[in-house]
C-alpha cells in the first residue's frame, strides 16, 4: 500500500490518514501491531521501520530498529508511506 503526501485540500489529507489507519487495523499487522513499510520523507531521505500510529495532530508515529522508543514525524513533512504487511505483494506494486 502506497501513500503519497501531496498539495491536498484538508479533506484529501484526512482521506489519507483514514487510509493509513485503515491499514494499521489491517489483520496484516505484526504482533506488535505495527505494519512494516518504507517512509520517504520531503527531503528525500527515507527509513525503513514499522508505522505504529497516526494521530489526529497529524503525527505519524514510526519505529526503527535502531530507535529505542518509536520516531514522531509531522504529516507536512512525510512525502510517501509504503507499507508492505507480510503476505502483500512484493515491493513496488502500486494499489
Amino acid at each position: 500500500m502506497r501513500w503519497t503526501n501531496r498539495a491536498f485540500s484538508a479533506a484529501g489529507r484526512l482521506a489519507g490518514l483514514v487510509l493509513l489507519a485503515v491499514a494499521l487495523a489491517a489483520p496484516a499487522a505484526d504482533s506488535a501491531g505495527t505494519v512494516p513499510g518504507t517512509l520517504l520523507l520531503r527531503n528525500g531521505d527515507s527509513l525503513d521501520g514499522n508505522l505504529v500510529s497516526i494521530d489526529a495532530r497529524h503525527v505519524v508515529r514510526w519505529k526503527h530498529a535502531d530507535a529505542a522508543e518509536p520516531i514522531e514525524f509531522n504529516l507536512e513533512r512525510i512525502a510517501q508511506v509504503d507499507l508492505h504487511p507480510p503476505g502483500a505483494p512484493e515491493r513496488g506494486t502500486n494499489f
